[in-house]
């Protein structure tokens, strides 16, 4: 049994609405008092962009006020976006494993990083080296210790999600790139351009069923007790 259930409500005249549910969702592991004013932020920011792009919608729309925060908050985007940026490296983490659970019981050629077999602490280091972003960790096990506790462990409950989203980026890409884990101003500028579009249906199903699969994989099905299982919810 997954350790929730969560039900995210699709309303087709605001999908912005549930798209800014699905990534603060994301960000902070759907903490109600944590992902509310992401959400609400994340809101603004796209509505304050709509209204400069467009002044024409600005003029004859009527924004929900309790869709908004009372005033711009940028230190609440950059933890929010801190946070997706955390699911997102766990995501790119979680790519490795999946496909190697998925060759082992045909005895096919191992799946490897770096020249390693991918198992947790061998992807755990390849994605910190790229989290640092040029700063040298001289120690190695502090590097693997560091992003298993702060990306993998902590982003366990949503890593489905976190890969859908992924593929929902990917998909967006003009060249349906495998994206890298993006730098913070790419991810505080990207994060509102995801909030258009009727995509959360489609990822939350997608989301469902990785997590029903990797549940039935023996490296996987430890997660079950600790997953959030995320639900559309329409009118």
């Amino acid at each position: 049994m997954p350790k929730a259930t969560i039900h995210i409500d699709i309303d087709d005249d605001w999908p912005v609405v549930a798209a800014a549910e699905y990534i603060a969702g994301l960000a902070y592991l759907f903490d109600e008092k944590k992902m509310r004013p992401f959400a609400s932020q994340l809101l603004l920011e796209h509505f304050k962009r709509k209204a400069v792009a467009d002044p024409a919608w600005a003029a004859r729309s009527t924004v929900p006020a309790d869709l908004l925060p009372v005033v711009p908050d940028r230190r609440i985007l950059r933890n929010g976006a801190e946070g997706l940026k955390r699911r997102l490296a766990a995501a790119a983490m979680f790519n490795p494993l999946f496909y190697q659970s998925l060759v082992e019981p045909f005895g096919r050629e191992e799946v490897l990083v770096e020249g390693e077999r991918a198992t947790v602490s061998n992807v755990a280091v390849a994605m910190g080296r790229t989290l640092q972003q040029g700063h040298v960790l001289s120690d190695q096990e502090a590097l693997r210790v560091n992003t298993t506790d702060r990306v993998w462990s902590q982003s366990k409950p949503v890593i489905h999600l976190a890969y859908a989203f992924r593929d929902v980026i990917v998909r967006s890409a003009e060249n349906n790139e495998v994206p890298g884990v993006p730098s913070m101003i790419e991810l505080e500028s990207m994060m509102t351009d995801f909030l258009v579009g009727h995509w959360v249906s489609a990822a939350l199903a997608a989301a469902e069923a990785l997590r029903m699969t990797v549940m039935c994989m023996s490296r996987f099905r430890t997660l079950e007790s600790q997953t959030l299982q995320v639900l559309a919810r329409t009118a």
